[in-house]
C-alpha cells in the first residue's frame, strides 16, 4: 500500500513537474518560433531584395554591353565618316583643281576661237586646219632633219672660204622675215647675237629644196640683211622661208 501512494505521489509529482516546466518553456519556445518565424522572413526578404538586385545588376551589365557595343559601332562610323569626309575633301580638291584646269583650258580655246574667228576661218574647217597643221609640223620636223643633213653635207663640201668671206657657225638656222624680188634682198631673223657676220653667206631653202644663196650686207643684234647671189637664185625668196649657215 505504501508502495502504491509512492508510485501514485511520483506520477502526480513527475506530471505537476511537466506543466509546470511546460509552463515555463512555452514562453521561451514561443519566442523561439517567432524568432525563427521573423528570421524566415528576414531571409527571404534578404533573398527577394538580393534577388532584385542581382537582376538589377544583370540589366545593368547588360544596358552597358549594349552601350559599349554601340558605342564601338558609333566610333567604327565615325572614324568611316572621317575618312569619307577626308576623301571627299581630297576630291574636292581635285575637282577644284580640274575646273580650274577646264576653265583655263575653255580660256584658251576661247581665244583660240577669237583667232580663228579674225582670220575668217570657218568653225567646221578648224579640224581639218589643226589635222593638217600636225601632218605639216611632221613634215617640218623631218624637213629639219634633212637640212641638217644637208647643212652637213654642205659644210664638207663647200671650198674654202675666201679671207674677205667670214665663216658662219655650222648649225646657224633662221628664217627669212621680209624679201623684196624687185631689188633682191632679204631680211633675216638672225644677227650678231647668233654669229652672223657682214660678207658671210647663207643657203635659202623651202621644203628641202635650195631656193636662193645670199650674202650678208648689213648686220643688227637679232636682225641681218642680205642680198641675193644672181648666179645663186633658183626661185624666188619668200616669207618664212629657211636659212642655213653654208
Amino acid at each position: 500500500m505504501p508502495l502504491r501512494l509512492l508510485l501514485i505521489f511520483t506520477i502526480l509529482f513527475g506530471s505537476g513537474a511537466i506543466v509546470v516546466t511546460g509552463l515555463m518553456v512555452r514562453p521561451h519556445i514561443q519566442a523561439l518560433a517567432a524568432a525563427r518565424t521573423k528570421a524566415v522572413m528576414d531571409y527571404e526578404r534578404e533573398r527577394t531584395a538580393r534577388d532584385k538586385v542581382s537582376a538589377a545588376l544583370k540589366e545593368s551589365e547588360a544596358r552597358l554591353t549594349a552601350i559599349d557595343k554601340r558605342l564601338n559601332e558609333v566610333t567604327t562610323q565615325l572614324a568611316t565618316e572621317k575618312a569619307k569626309t577626308v576623301e571627299q575633301e581630297q576630291r574636292a580638291k581635285k575637282l577644284d583643281q580640274e575646273l580650274r584646269s577646264t576653265k583655263q583650258t575653255l580660256a584658251t580655246a576661247k581665244a583660240d576661237l577669237a583667232a580663228w574667228n579674225s582670220l575668217d576661218v570657218p568653225v567646221n574647217a578648224i579640224k581639218a586646219v589643226v589635222s593638217e597643221a600636225k601632218k605639216l609640223r611632221v613634215a617640218n620636223a623631218a624637213m629639219q632633219e634633212e637640212l641638217k643633213l644637208l647643212a652637213t653635207a654642205l659644210e664638207k663640201a663647200k671650198p674654202k672660204v675666201p679671207d674677205d668671206e667670214p665663216a658662219l657657225p655650222g648649225g646657224l638656222e633662221g628664217k627669212v622675215l621680209a624679201a623684196d624680188p624687185k631689188y633682191d634682198f632679204v631680211v633675216l631673223d638672225v644677227g650678231s647675237a647668233q654669229g652672223v657676220q657682214e660678207k658671210g653667206t647663207v643657203l635659202v631653202n623651202r621644203n628641202s629644196k635650195l631656193v636662193a644663196k645670199a650674202k650678208i650686207a648689213r648686220v643688227q643684234q637679232n636682225r641681218s640683211i642680205a642680198n641675193i647671189l644672181p648666179n645663186w637664185k633658183f626661185d624666188e625668196v619668200a616669207e618664212g622661208d629657211l636659212v642655213i649657215a653654208q
